[in-house]
Formats: C-alpha cells, structure tokens, sequence
C-alpha cells in the first residue's frame, strides 16, 4: 500500500488530470440530436466514408443510420437517416463500407442486413436492398476487401434461416449492390462477437473463450490456426484490428481494469502478447478503465474508443513500448469509470480528422495537434540477478508528463504486485533494487504512469535467483518427431522456454513442463532455452 504522501502526491496529480479534458487533440466539431430517443444509449458505433473531394460519417442511433456530411467539422450538416424497419428497440448498430456502398446491421429486432447506396451523395442516399430471411440480427460486421470478390463476415447473427451465432455467415460482394450468401458455419471458439478479416484469415473475438485465428479461404471448411485463451488480464474478448504488415494485432477485453493488449500474431500456433497499456484518466479515484474498440492505422498507431475515458491515440511503432500520443475525453465530469462515453471511432479520413460517437451526446470531429509527440522513450531495459537479489535497471532518452514508476513483480508470471516506485526526474538513468527475489524465477515489469493517470507496461523480463544449475534441463523423447509432445524435466511449471533453429530465429515459445514440436517442423538439431537462455538443450528432431 502506498504511503499517505504518496497518496497525496496522486490526488494532486488527479486534479491536474481532471481539470484537462484533451491533451494534443483539437475538437473540430460535433452534431447531435436530443429528440432521438435514448435507454441505455442514444448513438452506437459509425464508420466513415469519402467521395469526391467530401467526407461523411454513418453513425447508428436507437433508430436509424444517419450520414453526416463532416466535411467542414464547424458546420456539420445530416444529409439524411436511413433504416426500412424504424424501431427504438436497438442498442448496437454496425455499419461498413465497400465501393459506394454502406453495409448496415443491429443486434435486436429483424433488420437484417440492410445496404445503402451512397453514390448520389452529398445530394441524397437510398436503401436499396435488405435479407431480412437468412438472418434478423448480428452483432458486427467486417469487409474483407483484399480478396477478390471482397466478403462480407458476419457476427454474432441469429434468427432467420441460416444465422450462426457460433461462428460466421459470408456473403460475397461479387455484385456489392446485391450481397449473395455463400454460407453459415460455426466455429471452435463458439459464440463470434466480432472479428477482422485480412487475405481469407479471420481473427476472431469469441468473448469469455478468448481469440481464435481461421483460415477462411474456404468458407464453408474454416481451418483453426491457432488461439489465444490463456493471457494476462484476460476478460471478455471483444474487439481486434491488424496492422498493415500483418504482424501486430491490438485487441480489447470489455472489462473493467483490463488493458489493451499488443500481440505478435506473426505466428498463429504462437500467439504471444507483448505488451499491455491502459488509459487512467480518473486516477488515483478509478484506474479500472474500459477500452471498447480498437483501430489500428499503418503499422505504428491505434486509434482506441473508451468507456469515460474518450478517443484516444496510442503509438504501437515498438510493439513492446505503446505510449499515448494524445485524448480527447467526451466525458470529463465522471467521477468513476462506467459504460458512458465514446462507443466507436473512425481514424481513416483522408484529412486525418478522427471521428468519435459518444452514446449520449453524439458525433464528435477531432485532430491530432503533433503526431509525433512522444510522453517516454527507452533506451535500455534490464533485469539481473545477483548476491542481493534483483537489480532492475532502465535508461529513458524523453519524458513528457510522466509521473513514474510502479515497479511490479511476480513469482509465477501471472500475478504480479507492486513492490515499489520510483519517481520521475528528468531522462536518463534509472535502478531498483529488490532484495526479497524469491529462489527460483522472478518476473518484473514497469508500469509507466503519466500525470493524467494513463498507464503503459513495459516488457516483462526474468531473473532467476538460486539452484538453477542444480536442475539439469532435458527434454524426452529426444530424438523426438515432428507433432510430437515432449517432457521437459528441471525447470518448473511456472518457467518460460523457446525453441529456435541454430542460428536463433524463434521456432515456438510455452510455459511449463510440456513442449508439442510443430506438426511442419523440418528434421534437424534446435536449440531449447529457458528463461531467457539460463539454461539451454538441444533437440534433435528425426524423419
């Protein structure tokens, strides 16, 4: 527990933080309608669309879709609202684009699939087709157009006669102005809340049962490529994107206290989450934020949609280090962290304008101020063992609105506490000595604070403290075969290992006791390391 100064320290930090709706963001402009009926919500989520040198937001209301010419933010005009079956039974819209198309959905009621024809804009839209009969509602959507036709994935459907609440439906949009059904199928990981579809791979959020990655090429014969359902701050899997190079995905848990998590999904069968942030801007009062929706641009920045805490711009360039780039809170009079705020974004305008739809008081207009800015750069990073335990060691090169350190350890690389913090002082070199490390293997990371209360973790990294020579490391049967699951004896269950070919490169990494060589595994001799390579044997793998 933190001492009564510390404390006090925070809380005035807090009122700095609270008093600062935005940092490096500019609103532009915002459009609303109060008459539109609102329970629980008044608006969902929006996507965005241009056309001809203007730009448009579709955004979901109880009611309708409403598209929003937003090309001037200080003087946004609705060109219309659009919906064949009006109802004010409807929490989620989701909407997307394909060519001059919008693809619309809500899950309650029977809308189905509804399709708007934005070709005439900005004069005028028109539904120009609904299947309401294969299903009557879903949850999200997602276009695949890096294949040709592009598809149309549908989650979390049901009613109708082909709805997969289990898994997808797909429609091709060979024709986009008349979607064709090619299938329903289930899927492994049972219910699909949402998903991102990239080249015929679907990344697939399947709430409490985590995050599964499919080859979709054939659709109506989805293959599992791999799963991720045992991770730090799991909770309710909800919401993924993809960088451009295909190797970082940024995905949300809609829980409390969850943070956002940054995984190498470059290989499926090895999915392994490099890095974690959260956004605390009510701190020290509330720290347990919710991020709702991420969206990823190029390869070094997300876009995330916040419950309370607003729209926010995260720089992912060093996977393992995201820091915040700038916010802009559409709620700063909460006093504790909820289900309020800012449902969706959309960070893909051609002026670079990012757009926001919080719940209650609508479409919000923003720009970032300076891209570049950057709260904490690392230079180094590291963590060794010695006659007094763990020293911890770490050098910044910037520092912008930064707080400090809460220095956090773990004996099993699952839970960790704090055991420590160290104040900011200016960039350079930092160190934290922790002589209570336990024998065996330590876990330890750093969980950056700014003075609003946003955090950041760093890299974890390992210090073994003890007899770690006293337990030889072998792996049985060894030869073993490609497929085959091996034992691993002297380390334990909580230990982390990695298979690599002789000149490094990483094979498969685990945890534990147990290692199943990949099925492609080519015949030859590898290297099997734990813990960050205190102990190492190889393997050899016959035809």
């Amino acid at each position: 527990m933190r001492d009564q100064l510390l404390l006090l320290f925070f809380l005035l930090l807090s009122s700095f933080a609270h008093a600062q709706q935005s940092d490096n963001m500019e609103l532009l402009g915002t459009w609303t309608d109060a008459s539109l009926p609102v329970s629980l919500v008044r608006f969902s989520d929006l996507w965005g669309y241009a056309d001809g040198g203007r730009e448009y937001a579709l955004m979901g209301s109880r009611h309708y879709v409403h598209i929003l010419d937003v090309t001037n933010p200080a003087s946004i005009s609705e060109i219309g609202r659009y919906n064949n079956d009006v109802n004010d039974g409807t929490i989620w819209r989701d909407i997307k684009t394909h060519q001059h198309y919008a693809y619309c959905v809500a899950d309650q009621r029977t809308e189905g699939l509804q399709v708007i024809d934005l070709s005439n804009l900005p004069a005028s839209a028109s539904i120009i087709f609904q299947d309401n009969t294969n299903f009557h509602r879903a949850h999200n959507i997602y276009i695949d157009e890096a294949v040709s036709p592009a598809m149309l994935y549908v989650f979390g459907s049901s009613g109708g006669t082909a709805s997969r609440n289990s898994g997808i439906m797909v429609y091709s949009l060979a024709d986009p102005a008349n979607p064709s059904l090619v299938t329903g199928v289930n899927l492994n990981g049972g219910y699909l809340h949402d998903g991102f579809v990239r080249n015929d791979t679907l990344y697939g959020n399947h709430g409490n049962n985590g995050l599964y990655v499919y080859d979709v090429s054939d659709a109506n014969n989805p293959v599992e490529l791999g799963n991720l359902t045992n991770y730090q701050e799991a909770g309710y899997n909800h919401s993924c994107w993809l960088s451009a190079d295909g190797r970082t995905l940024v995905f949300c848990d809609e829980n409390f206290n969850r943070g956002v998590k940054v995984a190498d999904v470059s290989n499926p069968i090895d999915i392994e989450v490099v890095s974690i942030f959260r956004s605390a801007l009510l701190a020290p009062a509330a720290t347990n934020s919710i991020a709702h929706n991420p969206y990823v641009m190029g390869n070094d920045l997300v876009v995330v949609s916040y419950y309370d805490d607003g729209v926010q711009v995260w720089n992912i360039s060093d996977p393992t280090n995201p820091y915040r780039v700038a916010y802009y809170d559409t709620t700063p009079n909460q006093s504790s962290y909820g289900s309020d705020g800012v449902w969706g974004s959309y960070p893909y305008l051609p002026s670079g304008n990012i757009l926001g739809s919080d719940q209650e008081t609508g479409l919000v207009v923003l720009k970032v101020t300076d891209i570049n800015a950057l709260p904490v750069e690392y230079l180094s990073w590291t963590a060794r063992g010695g006659e007094k335990g763990a020293t911890l060691e770490w050098t910044t090169v910037t520092e912008e609105q930064h707080a400090g350190w809460e220095i956090e350890h773990s004996a099993n690389g699952e839970h960790f506490s704090s055991i420590g913090y160290v104040p900011a002082v200016a960039p350079g070199d930092y160190a934290f000595q922790h002589p209570d490390a336990v024998t065996g293997t330590n876990y330890y990371r750093l969980r950056q604070r700014d003075l609003d209360g946003t955090e950041a973790l760093s890299e974890v990294r390992t210090v073994i403290i003890g007899a770690m020579d006293d337990r030889p490391l072998r792996a049985y049967p060894n030869p073993g075969t490609a497929g085959q699951v091996l034992q691993i004896s002297g380390i334990l269950e909580t230990d982390h290992w990695m298979l690599t070919d002789l000149l490094g490169r990483r094979i498969i990494q685990g945890q534990g006791v147990s290692l199943r060589l990949p099925a492609s595994l080519s015949y030859g001799t590898y290297l099997l390391s734990v813990n960050d390579g205190v102990a190492r044997a190889r393997i050899v793998v016959r035809p």
